[in-house]
Order: C-alpha cells, then structure tokens, then sequence
C-alpha cells in the first residue's frame, strides 16, 4: 500500500513539479524510513513554494528533533506557530515546548490560544488548563497560578470535567466534595486523582501527593513502563521528581 502511494505521489510529482503537497507526503515516507537527509532535502525543495507551510515546517523540527538538535527544533517550532498563527498549531508546538523544558515560553502559547476568538472552545479550554497546569508544576513561585483555574471557572462552567478541577484548584470545592464529583463517572477519575495530588505538592504534603499520584497511575492501568497519556504521563514524572527532589 506505501508503494502505492508513493507511486502515485511520484507521479503527481512529474505532473507538476512543483507540487509542495507531494513533497512533504514522500518526505514524510523518507522520514518514516529513517532517511533524515532525503526528507530534509525534500522538504527544504517544499519550502521553495511554500516558505511558510506549517507542515513544512513541523517536519524540520521532527527531523531536528531525531538528530538531537534542540536548539533548532525550537526555532522551527517557533517558526511554525509565528508564520501560521494556527492555534492547534500553537497547541502542538506548547506540548513539545513542555517536553523541552521551555515552560515559560509553553505557557505564553497555552495563554495565546485560550484568547484566541478563532479558536474553538474546546481547544481554549484546554490552553487554559494545560497553562494552569504546565505553570502550576514547572512555576508555582513565578506566577499567580489561581488566575489560570479561575479563568476556566469563570468562563467553561459548561465543560464540567475541566470547571470542576479549576474550581478544586482554585480552592473553591473541599477535596471531598471535589474526589466524589469525580468519581462518578470513571473515566473521570485519574483525573482528580492527579489534581489532588497536584493541589498536595503544591501545599507541601509530598506524603499525600505520592499516594495521590500513584493513584492515578493505577487507575490507568500502568505498571512499570512510561505511560503515553494524560494525566498518567504527568503523575509518573512528577512522582520521579519528588524522588528526586523531595
């Protein structure tokens, strides 16, 4: 099916050469395949009819990120999200900011999106948590995290999961109340397992915050392996972090 395809690309290629569509299509194939210079070159020829395709773009700073060069994977990130002004673009680049350790630089996108008017709701909702959040773990003493929570309160009291655990952060719902609002629906719960964890660290209580944290963990079914999804991936680095530095 990739020969296929890749044949068909080829011959849209020959068609019009000067197609920056199929381009990065066979780049990406190139990339899959681990030929990081083919795809580079490839994309690069992109580039020339289309200097500022986000797609384009992303995949330098993949192909950047799979050489180990950090310092131009920002940049291209960066890149992506000034040229585009995508706002899931913008998501994807704050994520992988995180991932960096570029914490600040994350929360400014996670802010731009939550007040982008192009943007859809859901997706605002979700800069503004994950701003709460990224600026609740990473830089509790540098900024007024309540502001993040009480946004969210403020403005998507309709999105129940994400208001109940602004409002919890905030301080607004005893932790009681908070852990068997959650708990009624499942899928709900590792989610307030981590918050309640989060809110923990936060006061000092590393005891309860491991147990809160390892909570979560268990109710997404991980054992020893990294887990892959929120918030199971952010309670297993933070349980590291407090061995760590607790």
């Amino acid at each position: 099916q990739k020969e296929l395809g890749l044949e068909f690309l080829n011959e849209a290629l020959r068609r019009e050469p000067h197609f920056p569509e199929a381009m990065i299509a066979i780049a990406r194939v190139e990339l899959g395949e681990g030929r990081l210079a083919a795809a580079e070159r490839r994309t690069r020829s992109s580039l020339q009819y289309n200097p500022t395709a986000k797609n384009a773009l992303l995949l330098l700073a993949e192909i950047r990120r799979r050489q180990g060069n950090q310092s131009e994977e920002i940049l291209l990130l960066k890149q992506a999200v000034l040229e585009t002004r995508h706002a899931p673009t913008a998501m994807l680049v704050a994520d992988r900011l995180v991932d960096l350790g570029q914490n600040g630089d994350a929360v400014h996108l996670y802010r731009l999106v939550s007040a982008s008017s192009d943007a859809e709701r859901y997706l605002r909702v979700q800069a503004a948590m994950k701003a709460g959040f990224t600026a609740s773990r990473f830089m509790p003493d540098d900024v007024d995290i309540r502001e993040y929570w009480n946004s969210v309160a403020r403005d998507y009291g309709d999105f129940t999961f994400f208001s109940l655990q602004a409002r919890f952060l905030s301080g607004a719902i005893a932790v009681e109340s908070f852990e068997r609002q959650m708990n009624r629906n499942a899928e709900w719960e590792a989610a307030g397992a981590y918050a309640i964890g989060l809110k923990h660290w936060l006061n000092g209580n590393i005891s309860a915050a491991r147990v809160a944290f390892e909570r979560c963990l268990r109710l997404g079914n991980e054992k020893t392996a990294r887990p892959k999804g929120i918030p199971q991936e952010w309670a297993w680095e933070d349980l590291n972090r407090l061995r760590l530095h607790p």
